[in-house]
């Protein structure tokens, strides 16, 4: 070999078994162990065992004539000799690319090639520039694994003893390399294990994303795509791409600008182009080292038989190291237009950060506009793109023709009024209508409401109605009109006599707005507001000892007071107080538990929002006490119990039937009212008396 070796350990043993004194005449078995061996046996060394084995014996003379042995005479047999050795190779296969390589690779010596690591076409794969000087390479095995995200989403290879492919071959020299195509598309380590004669092996990783299938996707279809978006439905991150910086209420479409200056402007597309398939599996996140397997056996003495990879993939597109990315893309692009072409450029794009935001300064003037295009790139170079656009607005709306119409006769409510005006917006359009409601010089409203602008919604409006002012395809017409309902100034009966007011703003699609004021004289010119309109005619209608029926008229068109709510306050010759609250469109109130010739004063109190609003009040004695019933007022009493159980019990039997005891419920609780409110009357009346006894 060159050289010549050392020699660290050489001795003579022999088989203590056999001798030619004691020779075997079957198979000689001899077993030498040499307890004083201290030798270390290291790579390359080689440990020759030589066997020489001699045939022979002896044969004992006998003299007979004296009856004794004579002599031993041995026997001069053959011998034969025979040599083994043992090579001692502890060093893997090494690739002409690995550092300490004493080869040096050629361009196409890869320790293993898949051609394109990204890709929708059958995988090559190859490999060469594998050599181990000592004992020669004996093998290649290869193995190709299915990558999964974990708990964490990075990629692994969930069952790495399970590959979906493996291929073998002992043809070191020539070898057919195998052609692989996924199952489906995803990610794919390829394990090429070379092993020499010693069975020492490395094991070199290639990763491989399989892709014939992805597409790129909105979310939530832009503009590019011609489809109605309900504004209200907007917000950052739904999906949609939209320019912040504009108002949200009406779609992100319209913003202000400082005319001269530069305006900041915010376009947002989170969450709008996303790959699913790449989103869902983790497909570009970072893959783990191939889990170290037989470690157990390691530790046990079993030397090199961990399996593990020692060439990991760290060169082409897809190496195990994340790749950039949000939702699956991997570039995005942009473009301003300002020009009416809606078509998707085909130059002029700027290289934009990995981000789903852009902000620009832009010179933009009143009524001038700009569309922002979006094009998003996926790993395979499939391209997507979108865009919104912002239009600039200054002006606030026009208003004029300001008319108020009082006390309409079939107006929308029972008291209704109506504010008629002319609004137009040449910008945006007219788009919202917001009014308050003030007593005197009040600077608190005391009632607010909303209302969108007119506009016809039809097909083809701007075309067909001569009255529309057309903004974007929208028929925003001009005549609006405002009804109220008069009781919205419900207030204390003594401020029925104070002036009032309505503040009006009008905005356009930039929040821009105009207000105008309409003033009332007097609250009482409002109908419905001009008079007490309450509970009249209050009357007993059966009294007895111990109750009475209480009953009053409702006119038979309210006014706003009809609407409030009703308390019965009952006060005694005590001065013991009980409120009982009644329903507004109550006519009566049976009170029970009084004690007989007594004196009672009554107020029917009317009040709105925690606010009293008028009391009418009465008084009455009740009848005085009797000794017995009559026949009849027991009789009635009798029947009239019995009637209300079989009502009620005919309303649960026909509404279990029916299956509608819940619609039922509450006309049970309305008839049962004044019956739930004289027991409490009587609760009461019995506690009372029963503390006062």
């Amino acid at each position: 070999m060159g050289y010549s070796r050392f020699v660290a350990f050489s001795n003579l043993f022999r088989c203590p078994v056999v001798s030619d004194d004691n020779p075997e005449e079957n198979i000689a078995t001899c077993k030498i162990i040499e307890d004083n061996y201290n030798i270390n046996i290291e790579h390359n060394d080689i440990l020759t065992v030589t066997y020489l084995t001699k045939s022979g014996g002896f044969r004992q003379l006998y003299d007979k004539d004296h009856n004794r042995a004579y002599t031993r005479q041995h026997y001069k047999g053959q011998s034969i000799e025979k040599t083994v050795e043992f090579r001692f190779d502890f060093m893997s296969p090494v690739h002409c690319s690995e550092p300490g390589s004493k080869t040096t690779c050629s361009a196409a010596e890869k320790p293993i090639y898949v051609g394109k690591d990204v890709t929708q076409n059958e995988i090559d794969i190859t490999w060469s520039g594998w050599f181990d000087a000592l004992s020669g390479i004996a093998y290649y095995y290869l193995e190709v694994f299915h990558l999964k995200p974990n708990i964490h989403g990075d990629l692994t290879e969930p069952e790495p003893l399970k590959p979906i492919l493996y291929f073998k071959t002992f043809n070191t020299t020539s070898v057919e390399f195998p052609h692989f195509t996924p199952p489906h598309s995803g990610m794919y380590s390829i394990l090429l294990q070379a092993s020499d004669k010693a069975n020492n092996s490395k094991i070199a990783r290639r990763l491989v994303l399989y892709d014939n299938e992805s597409t790129l996707s909105l979310t939530k279809p832009g503009m590019l795509l011609g489809n109605a978006i309900n504004a209200s439905d907007m917000y950052i991150g739904d999906g949609g791409i939209h320019v912040s910086t504009a108002v949200l209420e009406t779609g992100f479409l319209w913003q202000t600008t400082k005319n001269g200056k530069k305006t900041p402007i915010v376009l947002d597309w989170k969450n709008h182009f996303v790959i699913k398939m790449y989103e869902e599996g983790k497909l570009l996140n970072k893959v783990l080292p191939y889990p170290t397997q037989f470690v157990n056996l390691e530790d046990d003495g079993i030397l090199r038989s961990k399996k593990y990879v020692s060439m990991d993939d760290n060169e082409g597109m897809r190496t195990v190291n994340a790749i950039p990315n949000i939702h699956g893309i991997v570039k995005f692009e942009t473009k301003k237009v300002y020009t009416d072409d809606r078509r998707v450029p085909v130059s002029g794009w700027e290289a934009h950060s990995l981000s789903e935001r852009y902000e620009v300064n832009e010179m933009l003037h009143d009524g001038s506009f700009v569309r922002f295009w979006v094009r998003a790139t996926d790993i395979m170079k499939h391209t997507l793109a979108d865009y919104t656009e912002v239009h600039i607005d200054n002006t606030p709306p026009r208003v004029a023709g300001v008319n108020f119409h009082e006390n309409l006769v079939n107006g929308t409510h029972n008291h209704t009024s109506r504010i008629t005006f002319v609004a137009s917006d040449d910008g945006s359009g007219v788009h919202w209508i917001e009014y308050s409601f003030f007593v005197s010089n009040s600077t608190i409203a005391l009632e607010k409401g909303a209302m969108p602008a007119s506009r016809n919604n039809a097909t083809r409006a701007c075309i067909q109605d001569p009255m529309c002012n057309c903004v974007l395809e929208t028929c925003f017409l001009r005549e609006q009109t405002l009804d109220f309902d008069n009781c919205r100034f419900l207030v204390p009966k003594e401020d029925l006599n104070k002036s009032a007011r309505i503040e009006v703003n009008v905005y356009n699609q930039a929040l821009l707005y105009d207000t105008f004021t309409v003033n009332i004289r007097r609250l009482t010119d409002l109908g419905g507001l001009e008079e007490y309109s309450g509970p009249t005619n209050i009357h007993i209608e059966k009294n007895l000892a111990t109750g009475v029926r209480l009953v009053w008229d409702l006119p038979k068109k309210a006014s706003c007071y009809g609407r409030a709510d009703i308390d019965v306050v009952v006060v005694d010759s005590g001065g013991r107080v009980k409120v009982i609250h009644v329903h507004n469109e109550g006519t009566f109130i049976d009170l029970v538990g009084l004690e007989p010739d007594n004196d009672y004063s009554i107020s029917l109190k009317l009040g709105y929002r925690g606010t009293e609003l008028a009391a009418q009040p009465y008084k009455f004695q009740t009848a005085p006490k009797q000794n017995y019933l009559e026949g009849s007022v027991i009789a009635g009493i009798v029947a009239s119990a019995v009637a209300v159980i079989g009502i009620i019990i005919s309303i649960v039997v026909v509404s279990y039937r029916r299956r509608r005891m819940q619609t039922e419920k509450g006309g049970l609780k309305a008839m049962s009212f004044k019956y739930i409110d004289a027991v409490d009357a009587i609760n009461i009346g019995e506690k009372q008396n029963n503390s006062e006894m």
